[in-house]
C-alpha cells in the first residue's frame, strides 16, 4: 500500500509546495512520461487560478498513488 501524505492546503503557496513534494518523489521513481508534466500542470493551474488548490493536492496524490501502485 503507498504512502500517503496528507497535506492540510489553505494556500496557493502551500499547494504549490505540497506538489513540489510529490514531483521529486515521482522524479526518483523514473520513468515519468506522463506524471511530471501533469503534475506542472496541476501547478500552473493554481497558479492561474483554474483550479482550488486543494483539488489540485488531492489531484497530485492521486497521480502519485497511480505511479506506485504501477511500479
Amino acid at each position: 500500500m503507498p504512502e500517503s501524505v496528507e497535506y492540510a492546503v489553505v494556500n496557493e503557496n502551500e499547494a504549490i509546495a505540497a506538489i513540489e513534494v510529490i514531483i521529486d518523489t515521482c522524479s526518483r521513481m523514473g520513468a515519468n512520461d506522463v506524471e511530471i508534466p501533469a503534475l506542472r500542470q496541476l501547478e500552473q493551474a493554481v497558479r492561474d487560478g483554474k483550479i482550488d488548490p486543494a483539488e489540485a493536492v488531492r489531484q497530485a496524490e492521486s497521480i502519485q498513488a497511480a505511479k506506485q501502485d504501477y511500479h
